[in-house]
């Protein structure tokens, strides 16, 4: 191959890289905006039997698809949304039950993933509480805003720890970080660190279990059917293993 071929053979490869990373971010784009007509037909329905309710607990500004530059030949850049964590613990939830949030107040456009409850100002702490009693499964995500750290307080002082599960998001380590040094002296043992997810378990004893898998929330599909054959029986005497 001479080097006349040899440089069409490469103006024609980054041609095509090109049209190949523009095409990919558009199939993106095109994805999330077909998911976010679905979120709009999702419905609140409390069948508890049949879909027991999944609790979203997060900070407000976690919320929504964050975007990437994506770099190309000859400078060109391409913009592409990600999957936010809420959609990945979406896809893992359904296998569970109802995936379950409060909506930012006055907020109308729900985020790609738990169905929305809204709330007024006024209203929602005692929206959270209702739905912490509900729930058969509580996913919190630390943050170190004064509604997060509140509801992590209700968690604890209503004996939810057993039913609850922390998700530590690669972009939440700082956050993590001063939400363990603000509730640390409340536990003995210590909070894990890892550079990546985490899933973190607290018991009835205040023992702390963890994995930096996903798969860790599937454990409490278990503890889901045992609340169920149990019915009548107060949540706070049922444990769930990590």
């Amino acid at each position: 191959m001479d080097n006349i071929e040899y440089r069409l053979w490469m103006i024609g490869g980054s041609i095509l890289s090109i049209i190949v990373g523009f095409s990919a971010s558009a199939l993106r784009k095109q994805r999330i905006r077909k998911l976010k007509k679905e979120q709009h037909k999702k419905n609140i329905q409390f069948n508890i039997d049949k879909q027991p309710i999944v609790l979203y607990l997060r900070a407000f500004d976690k919320d929504g698809i964050k975007e990437t530059q994506v770099p190309l030949r000859w400078g060109f850049k391409v913009t592409s949304p990600l999957d936010s964590f809420e959609m990945k613990l979406d896809r893992k939830i359904q296998s569970i039950g109802q995936f379950y949030a409060v909506n930012v107040p006055g907020k109308t456009e729900s985020e790609i993933g738990a169905v929305r409850e809204s709330f007024q100002d006024s209203e929602w702490r005692e929206g959270v509480l209702k739905l912490m009693n509900m729930a058969r499964l509580i996913i919190y995500r630390p943050a170190k805003s004064d509604g997060i750290l509140w509801e992590f307080d209700r968690i604890v002082n209503y004996g939810y720890l057993h039913k609850t599960i922390i998700a530590v998001s690669k972009d939440d380590l700082w956050d993590y970080k001063d939400f363990c040094r603000k509730i640390q002296p409340g536990f003995s043992d210590v909070f894990p660190f890892e550079d990546g997810e985490l899933y973190i378990h607290i018991d009835e004893n205040k023992e702390i279990y963890y994995s930096d898998k996903m798969q860790y929330l599937t454990v409490y599909k278990e503890l889901i059917a045992k609340y169920k054959q149990i019915g009548s029986q107060p949540a706070e005497q049922i444990t769930g293993g990590g």
